[in-house]
């Protein structure tokens, strides 16, 4: 599999990840919050994973526990902006997941398998 489909694949959900954190900045400063600082943010924790589809696998797995969330406080949002701004981000980390499994269908057919496995745990 050639690098420059890992690196465009992986620099545009970089690109999309950055301006969806830049939405929900400017809302919540237009709504009178706070953005939050980079050092209220957590850590990513070390990855000891060892292959490149495990890794990715759990991107996608972190992926959807992300879009499953903003499913979640789409229930307590009354703000229509917001409730837009999160129905977007949802629908991307929806495909943001698509992209990643489809490279991983091009790394290793056995991928697949294993996604389903980590997904459960």
């Amino acid at each position: 599999m050639p690098d420059n489909l890992f690196r465009a694949t992986f620099m545009q959900l970089a690109t999309e990840t950055e301006q969806h954190a830049q939405l929900l900045a400017e809302r919540l400063l237009a709504l009178g919050g706070s953005s939050p600082s980079a050092s209220s943010e957590e850590s990513p924790t070390p990855s000891t994973t060892s292959t490149i589809w495990r890794l990715i696998a759990a991107d996608m797995a972190a992926i959807s526990a992300m879009s499953n969330r903003y499913q979640q406080e789409l229930g307590s949002i009354t703000d229509p902006d917001a409730r837009q701004i999160l129905q977007r981000l949802r629908a991307a980390k929806q495909r943001h997941h698509t992209a990643l499994a489809d490279l991983l269908a091009r790394i290793d057919s056995y991928a697949r398998p294993e996604i389903n496995h980590h997904e459960s745990t």
